[in-house]
């Protein structure tokens, strides 16, 4: 017995990120242990057809907003010199929130006051829960083949079975029709495009963590903490971008 969810996601938050954290693990593992993707359309063609078109220019848009917020992050990166950081210029400068926010986490991550720290890791804990689901989330898909079933109403279309190598099998139900199985096909490679999503997502936020660690003067154990800040801080820029989609670069 298996269970799905919708394998598309929201056109305005193509990454999941803004999702309750009880929802950030929600897809199924089957019988033959691997998670199963339940792409579930409209069964009118044109109706289904438009939401894997809103589904494609979400995860287009989100890919682009990530792209800023790594070059604002590498900025960040450049601008951090450890023993340095004088949160009251840079709070009196233009300097964004988010930024701001992730530069306090620093300087309290130097300062490493106990009392602050204690206040830090309960203030990162829905952060901290989401990067663990997020990296739960890309060792199951890589440590399994994908499985994609299709649906057009309550109507099962194609079922694919692909491993990470390349190979791959599809099953249409009988008297599928040619058109059809285009939908099956399509709602494949958006399924396989929002895991490389995420999967850029987790490497985006080591990746970035790591640079900032490997600069952070704070003492062992504080290193941490600084995971979560980036993730919350990579969260903040992209819920700016999607209210404020030409919002200024930093």
């Amino acid at each position: 017995m298996t269970t799905g969810y919708s394998a598309l996601p929201p056109a305005d938050d193509p990454f999941g990120l803004f999702a309750p954290v009880g929802g950030m693990v929600s897809f199924a593992v089957g019988a033959e242990d691997a998670a199963v993707e339940r792409v579930v359309l409209p069964a009118r063609a044109d109706a289904a057809w438009a939401e894997l078109a809103a589904a494609r220019r979400g995860l287009q848009q989100g890919d682009g907003q990530l792209d800023h917020a790594i070059r604002r992050m590498t900025q960040v990166e450049a601008r951090y010199q450890p023993g340095q950081i004088q949160m009251a210029s840079f709070a009196a400068s233009d300097m964004p929130a988010p930024e701001l926010d992730l530069l306090h986490t620093l300087e309290t991550l130097e300062m490493a006051a106990p009392e602050e720290l204690a206040q830090l890791s309960r203030a990162q804990e829905d952060d901290l829960t989401r990067w663990e689901a997020l990296v739960q989330q890309a060792q199951d898909k890589l440590a399994h083949p994908v499985q994609v079933k299709t649906q057009l109403g309550a109507t099962l279309v194609g079922y694919t079975w692909m491993e990470w190598s390349g190979d791959f099998t599809t099953i249409f139900e009988d008297e599928v029709d040619s058109a059809d199985k285009v939908i099956h096909h399509q709602a494949v490679e958006l399924v396989l495009a929002k895991i490389m999503a995420r999967l850029r997502l987790a490497t985006v936020i080591t990746s970035g963590a790591a640079q900032l660690i490997v600069k952070l003067s704070g003492p062992p154990g504080t290193q941490v903490f600084v995971v979560p800040a980036v993730l919350k801080y990579i969260r903040d820029v992209l819920a700016i971008l999607r209210a404020q989609p030409d919002a200024p670069q930093f």
